[in-house]
């Protein structure tokens, strides 16, 4: 019975009389707050981190370098293929003695070079080009010298006027020429269409009439050394790009909350930031 009056008296008694009368909480606004009718622009995070890379750091494969380098850069960077001279009468086991000698006293510094790529531009005794000789070449001679079934007519064949480099050297017409402008790209894109590991260089890009318009043979080694270094020197900067955002992105999130503190709350920046979870 108590309990139902004491329900009754709750009921009827105003809430404002039961509850203890609270002091009254004022928010006291900073005068230089109120002053600010339009809050500031919010800046860039970017603008506040004192990281700034180089040019050169951020550059990935700039123009001249990778498979945009020039074939002047090429020949000077990596190197001219070695190259021989020949008459289109003389005998290719005498050339390709000449090309892989490294030893004998009349050789220059071309004919050493040529010890590896093994590579002769043939021409005729009035001077004019009449084709290049590589390996490829001296494998159809050899093949069609071993037809011969004994050892002297082998000997035979390989003396004889069968065994000319003139008639088994890739003729002019057919010979893949470039010019010292085109690029990496363009140079690879002709071996690869062509199918050949080496290029003739001339003033032109046309074919030779004679041993001054040579410039020198470029062959596949030398143009992807050239690339391959410069694409090292691409992927470390990439490192370093990424290094950098690492640390970009470090200091960006301590960065934005400083900028929206400033903005949007005066009194959160007093708290610490380790203090604040998200």
């Amino acid at each position: 019975m108590r309990g139902i009056i004491a329900l009754f008296y709750l009921l009827a008694t105003p809430s404002s009389a039961l509850l203890p009368s609270l002091p009254a909480f004022k928010v006291s606004v900073p005068k230089s707050a109120t002053k600010a009718a339009v809050p500031p622009p919010l800046r860039s995070s970017t603008q506040d981190i004192e990281i700034q890379l180089s040019q050169d750091q951020c550059a990935l494969t700039p123009p001249g370098y990778g498979f945009d380098a020039g074939a002047e850069r090429i020949m000077k960077e990596g190197g001219t293929t070695g190259y021989i001279n020949a008459f289109v009468d003389e005998l290719i086991p005498n050339v390709v003695e000449k090309m892989y000698s490294s030893s004998s006293s009349s050789s220059s510094s071309s004919d050493l070079a040529a010890t590896i790529s093994g590579v002769a531009l043939v021409y005729t005794r009035a001077g004019h080009f009449h084709g290049v000789f590589t390996e490829r070449d001296y494998v159809l001679w050899s093949t069609s010298r071993d037809v011969s079934s004994t050892l002297p007519e082998r000997m035979k064949f390989s003396n004889s006027e069968e065994s000319e480099i003139g008639r088994y050297s890739t003729p002019a017409d057919k010979v893949v020429t470039a010019s010292m402008t085109d690029n990496a790209s363009s140079l690879l894109k002709k071996m690869k269409d062509s199918n050949i590991r080496h290029l003739l260089l001339t003033k032109s890009a046309d074919v030779p009439e004679g041993e001054e318009d040579v410039v020198g043979v470029i062959s596949m080694r030398r143009i992807m050394n050239v690339v391959v270094s410069d694409e090292r020197l691409s992927l470390q900067a990439l490192a370093k790009v990424r290094n950098w955002r690492n640390v970009h992105e470090e200091r960006t999130m301590t960065n934005e909350y400083h900028i929206l503190t400033r903005r949007f709350a005066p009194r959160l920046a007093e708290i610490p930031y380790s203090r604040i979870v998200l």
